[in-house]
Formats: structure tokens, C-alpha cells, sequence
């Protein structure tokens, strides 16, 4: 039985890569959408961040959208994976607490799909892109 818990742990740790990389294309295609729509219906959004109290709402929609576009290519590339991570964090950090949880005191998706993003984020602020990325091309250049 020992034997077959240490085949299954190194045949288990071959793949521990693919996770992460699957953690990122999932990210990158939740972020896509909502990024194209604030360039394609910037008005609503405007005025969205203008009920919310949001300053200067016209350049953060425009901020925003332009953060979760780099955040969609440099996932699928995973380059820049830990920064890109972090600047999104802070983007559903700020939509979770300031803005939308006002909408969604009591929508436990919500919530639940919140803390899935913020959580998949934080995996890849502490682990990075995995040998599957970019980061981990340049990395081993450099080495």
C-alpha cells in the first residue's frame, strides 16, 4: 500500500503545474467580458461608478477595463503573473467591499464567486504561473 501512495504522489506531482495554468485561462476568460464592456458601454459604467461614489468615474472605468484587458493577456501568457495578480485582487477587493456588496448584501453567489476570484488570485500572487507561463521561460534564461 505504501508503494502505491508513493506512485500516486510522484505521478500527482508531474502535474502540478497544469492547475495553475488552468487557474489562469479560467481568470483570464471571467475578466474578459466585463473588461470589453466597459470600453463597448462606457456610459453605464459611468454612471454605475457615479452612483457608487467612485471618484473621478469616467478614468476609473476606463482604468479598470484597461487593468482586466493586460489582466486577460498576461494570464494566458503568464507573464507578469504575481503583478498582474495583485492589481486585479485590488480591483475585486474594491468592487467587493465598496461598491457591489451594497447590491449584494444577501446574494450568498455573490459572495461565493468573489471569494472563488479572490482566492484563485492569491494562489497566484504565492505560486506564480507554474512552469507552464512565460515568467517561467524568462526565469530559467536567467539562470
Amino acid at each position: 500500500m505504501k508503494k502505491i501512495v508513493q506512485k500516486f504522489n510522484q505521478a500527482a506531482t508531474k502535474f502540478v503545474d497544469l492547475p495553475l495554468l488552468m487557474f489562469r485561462l479560467l481568470l483570464a476568460f471571467i475578466f474578459y467580458k466585463p473588461a470589453l464592456l466597459k470600453f463597448e458601454k462606457t456610459e453605464i459604467f459611468v454612471n454605475q461608478f457615479v452612483k457608487r461614489g467612485i471618484p473621478i468615474p469616467e478614468f476609473n472605468v476606463y482604468f479598470t477595463g484597461t487593468v482586466e484587458i493586460l489582466g486577460v493577456f498576461l494570464l494566458i501568457l503568464g507573464l507578469g503573473t504575481r503583478y498582474i495578480s495583485v492589481m486585479l485582487l485590488i480591483l475585486i477587493l474594491v468592487a467587493t467591499f465598496t461598491s457591489e456588496m451594497k447590491e449584494a448584501w444577501y446574494n450568498t453567489s455573490f459572495f461565493k464567486l468573489h471569494f472563488f476570484y479572490i482566492v484563485s488570485l492569491i494562489l497566484l500572487i504565492t505560486k506564480g504561473a507554474g512552469k507552464l507561463s512565460v515568467d517561467y521561460l524568462i526565469g530559467k534564461k536567467g539562470k
